[in-house]
């Protein structure tokens, strides 16, 4: 019989691998941005809470600092 066990393990491990590279690209961006302008708070938000990159998304887009375009 099969153990699909690893495969179950396998699989959840590259979700998580594939959401930190996700959150850590946008944390990297939020932060440089925010000191690069000075916003401390946004700053600060950005180094202490991890939320899958929505705040640095939010952020770059509404602060004219998108890096895309």
């Amino acid at each position: 019989m099969i153990d699909f066990g690893w495969l179950f393990i396998g699989a959840w491990l590259l979700v998580v691998l594939g959401a930190a590279t996700w959150s850590l690209f946008w944390q990297i961006l939020g932060l440089w941005f925010a000191a690069k302008n000075g916003d401390r708070g946004w700053f600060l938000l950005f180094l202490f809470v991890n939320l899958l990159g929505i705040p640095e998304i939010y952020y770059l887009h509404h602060e004219s600092d998108w890096p895309f375009s």
